[in-house]
């Protein structure tokens, strides 16, 4: 397989007080930005909070990143709260909540793992979105010991933001990275997900965003590797779902099928300025969706798609079908 690397922007907030803790551990947020406990200092006009919280081994408010949330009880539009959580792997699920944006020490520093699944459904995540929160700068993983299915995140209804995160799943017989339910449209912006990547013998099925139910996610900048012994999805869109992707990167790798995307039930798929690598299937169809491909690179076969300024991975051009131009 195939190494990529991916460079990230970072993204900073504003803000207003914090309550005193630790000199190693304190957060300070200001009018112009937030000096985090690890000593930088991020500005930027995204708006302000309230009140600042630590997570950390030690010398924080908390050592639990979800004790730290089930003590936030006056979070609103006009009280916003900021929980920064330090270097470490914290092992267990958090449930967000709107209007409190979680922020850690960077996606090689923080970790929040978990076996969170569902015994018979995908139907929990290690982390589950909630409306109106942000999520960034942190891994998110599920190793799936003891579960159906392993899922990193998810979103039912709930369209969180999600910045600068890893999302694996690589450890149950079905592993997904996001599953987004019943409406939810999350923005996804310079998030990688590896699902069965890092384990020496892939896993069964593999899927990077599973969507259904009307969902809507928006994924900006990212990179989505998906692997699987039998089947492999970057993204999978079912029952009148519709993916945005755009600036991203999409490789699906299975012995028996993969797909880049698949589209079932009616979903739509915008695809812009994207590399999809899959030497199998670029995107496949149940033939009752619609899939509009806008200066992408196109590798394996596509079904029912129309193409504007796309091209293979030798730069010869396709047409509006999506296929090769003839000399």
């Amino acid at each position: 397989m195939r190494n990529y690397f991916f460079s990230l922007a970072l993204l900073v907030l504003g803000g207003l007080t914090a309550p005193a803790v630790g000199q190693t551990e304190r957060l300070e947020l200001h009018n112009d930005g937030v000096r985090f406990p690890d000593g930088s200092f991020l500005t930027s006009a995204a708006g302000s909070y309230s009140n600042g919280l630590v997570v950390a081994k030690s010398g924080g408010h908390y050592t639990s990143i979800q004790a730290a949330l089930d003590g936030i009880t006056d979070a609103s539009q006009e009280n916003p709260y900021l929980v920064w959580v330090g270097p470490g792997i914290y092992d267990e699920q958090v449930i967000m909540k709107p209007w409190v944006a979680i922020h850690g020490a960077g996606r090689d520093l923080t970790t929040i793992r978990s076996t969170a699944g569902g015994e018979t459904g995908c139907d929990q995540g290690t982390v589950v979105g909630a409306d109106d929160a942000e999520l960034r700068s942190l891994t998110v993983l599920n190793d799936g010991a003891g579960t159906d299915c392993a899922t990193a995140m998810y979103n039912s209804g709930d369209s969180p933001v999600v910045t600068d995160v890893r999302l694996m799943a690589i450890g149950g017989p079905f592993n997904v990275g996001l599953i987004n339910a019943n409406g939810s449209s999350p923005l996804l912006r310079w998030v990688r997900l590896e699902i069965g990547s890092l384990l020496s013998e892939p896993l069964p099925d593999s899927i990077g965003v599973w969507s259904l139910a009307g969902s809507s996610p928006r994924v900006l900048d990212s990179v989505v590797i998906a692997v699987a012994a039998d089947r492999a999805r970057g993204f999978l869109s079912q029952s009148a779902s519709l993916l945005t992707l755009q600036g991203s990167f999409v490789e699906a790798i299975a012995v028996t099928e993969s797909a880049d995307v698949r589209l079932e039930g009616g979903s739509e798929a915008r695809i812009y300025d994207s590399v999809l690598a899959s030497e199998d299937e670029a995107v496949s169809s149940d033939g009752s969706t619609t899939c509009r491909i806008a200066h992408s690179e196109l590798q394996g076969t596509l079904a029912d798609c129309s193409c504007v300024g796309a091209f293979d991975p030798d730069f010869a051009e396709l047409d509006d079908s999506c296929q090769l131009v003839s000399p």
